[in-house]
């Protein structure tokens, strides 16, 4: 993956693109089966009876239209069970095993834009995991651009992309994109994950008054739709109230972010938190 550039990334949309003629090649199929099928009704000589070759021909045509449909339908089932294998992999954190899941997926074309985004959306997450945050926002560029996916997967990735762009420092850009997304009615989880890109901004170029306002409301949107990545949000907010001199309370936040988080786990990913992670006691995790 760390080697993975924008080119490498283009040849697997390609790889992956659904073959949109295959319905006409599959009624064209299935009308050739027809007519062979009505040559049965053809007498040789007198007899009045079928022949045998336009017999056997009609039942070949029908049983490989059948086998081309049965290997076509296993193949997607298996592309369709390698992306959720690989999605199981990254809840888990199982990174190597991600990957290879991921890439046996995206091998052949997927025919479901569902499982396509699902799929990309995923690449992007371990481009992410490297530190590729340009990669990740090509991929998320190209989805939205090609509208890759269902519409909960697109929101998904404009999220994302803001994120991406955010983390590879392209601020202009980044927060252009927050300010659009936050005129979009969205659901409650995606709004979690907005508030949480928003938070990290306003941490990260200092606005920290923005970043506590509203806090008990930001705090019940985030541990409710955000299970245990409620953490990284406490996080912030602790860095953010740090800051602006509010210490029991920033105290308070870190322990409530390292009882959902490992603190170097926090740490390594927003470097933010380096100074609430020295000044504040967070919770032991057993190793």
């Amino acid at each position: 993956m760390e080697q993975f550039d924008a080119e490498q990334i283009d040849r697997r949309f390609d790889a992956t693109a659904a073959r949109r003629d295959f319905r006409q090649g599959w009624y064209a199929l299935i009308g050739f089966g027809i007519v062979l099928l009505l040559m049965q009704s053809w007498g040789e000589g007198d007899s009045g009876r079928p022949s045998v070759l336009g017999i056997l021909l009609s039942w070949c045509v029908v049983f490989g239209l059948l086998a081309s449909g049965w290997l076509r339908a296993k193949r997607q089932r298996q592309a369709r069970q390698n992306i959720t294998r690989a999605w199981e992999q990254v809840q888990l954190e199982q990174w190597a095993e991600a990957e290879e899941m991921l890439d046996a997926a995206m091998r052949r074309p997927i025919q479901s834009d569902s499982d396509r985004g699902q799929a990309f959306m995923l690449l992007a997450t371990l481009a992410e995991r490297h530190g590729r945050y340009d990669q990740a926002a090509h991929i998320y560029e190209r989805l939205l651009i090609e509208r890759i996916g269902d519409g909960y997967q697109l929101q998904q990735a404009q999220l994302a992309i803001a994120n991406a762009k955010l983390r590879n420092e392209e601020l202009t850009d980044a927060v252009t994109l927050l300010n659009h997304l936050e005129k979009i009615t969205m659901p409650r989880a995606l709004a979690a994950v907005y508030a949480l890109i928003r938070l990290y901004q306003q941490v990260f170029m200092g606005h920290n008054e923005d970043a506590v306002a509203e806090l008990s409301e930001r705090r019940s949107l985030f541990r409710r739709f955000l299970s245990t990545k409620a953490g990284y949000a406490y996080g912030l907010l602790a860095a953010a109230l740090h800051r602006l001199g509010r210490h029991d309370e920033a105290a308070q936040y870190w322990l409530d972010a390292t009882t959902l988080i490992p603190a170097q786990k926090l740490v390594a990913e927003y470097g933010a938190l380096v100074v609430p992670c020295e000044c504040y006691p967070a919770m032991e995790h057993p190793q």
